[in-house]
């Protein structure tokens, strides 16, 4: 199964998810310990999960960490390989901006990250332009 078949199901998984999320809202239900509801999307709405996994390829966090875009711009990747870099720009991200983080790649200068605006897209977005939460 090809990298962009793959992205593509978990973006639509992700989607659906966060839809589940959007109607908790909605709905009044809350995250415990907030007083909104996140923006990243979580496996069951109103129910906060433990975090699983180290934030490695292997083992990704589950559900997302929540984090922001503290660079005034940020591009979002489709691929991304360790020494060599980004590569297949999909996205820009401006500062401020919520994101869902995955995974930390292993050489620490990229993250797995979704964002659930206009141009919803799982992609790679450059380390040191994110702020986890």
């Amino acid at each position: 199964m090809s990298r962009s078949t793959i992205l593509s199901r978990r973006s639509k998984a992700a989607v659906a998810a966060f839809a589940l999320l959007a109607a908790g809202a909605v709905a009044g239900v809350t995250t415990a310990g907030s007083a909104q509801a996140s923006a990243v999307p979580r496996a069951t709405p109103g129910i906060v999960h433990p975090m699983d996994g180290s934030g490695t390829v292997t083992d990704p966090w589950v559900p997302e960490k929540n984090a922001t875009i503290v660079c005034d711009s940020a591009t979002q990747f489709g691929n991304y390989t360790p020494g060599v870099g980004h590569s297949d720009p999909i996205n820009t991200l401006y500062r401020g901006t919520a994101i869902g983080v995955r995974y930390e790649t292993s050489d620490h200068n990229s993250v797995m990250a979704y964002y659930a605006g206009a141009d919803t897209k799982w992609g790679f977005v450059l380390r040191s332009c994110v702020q986890f939460a």
